[in-house]
């Protein structure tokens, strides 16, 4: 083992216990946690590993909501987002976890499916407590999702909210 990579342990345990102590501190049924910041790789890894520790069931979304929408009308698809979501985060029948840890949402900034993100999360995180890997940014109350001007663009004010802030790590 190199001193670098005893370092990204050390990285990647510190800012799961930073993600503990947030997950920990929010009342159940508040909404969901959100992970911010760092490359899809760091948070994917960092997710998988919180969610490990935590007793939480972790689930990529992007490929079982993709294949579940294509099976739908186009027109049906956005009508029946939120509740093809709260289907999938459910864990699989005989598990028990103390929560989800959801990564690879970027399927639900698609402009056809007109979500409402943040709301879709906030409904989520009061069925259960919701660890979720935000590919975008949070400053001063507001969440985005994109550039301005990009199609999947999103931003929305939401005041505060728990989240950590995740650093790049080697």
């Amino acid at each position: 083992m190199t001193d670098s990579s005893l370092l990204s342990g050390q990285a990647l345990a510190w800012q799961i216990e930073q993600i503990e102590r947030v997950v920990q501190t929010t009342p159940r049924g508040r909404g969901p946690v959100l992970v911010i910041g760092a490359a899809w790789q760091h948070r994917t890894q960092l997710l998988r590993e919180a969610a490990k520790r935590m007793g939480y069931y972790y689930l990529a979304l992007s490929l079982p909501l993709a294949r579940t929408l294509q099976e739908m009308p186009e027109r049906r698809r956005s009508l029946a987002l939120t509740e093809t979501v709260a289907t999938l985060v459910t864990p699989p029948r005989g598990h028990v976890w103390q929560g989800c840890a959801l990564d690879q949402i970027e399927l639900f900034f698609l402009p056809e499916l007109q979500a409402n993100v943040y709301g879709l999360l906030q409904r989520l995180g009061r069925e259960q407590p919701l660890l979720v890997a935000w590919p975008g940014s949070y400053r001063q109350g507001r969440l985005a999702y994109a550039p301005p001007g990009h199609a999947e663009h999103q931003s929305q004010r939401v005041g505060s909210l728990p989240c950590i802030h995740i650093e790049e790590f080697e």
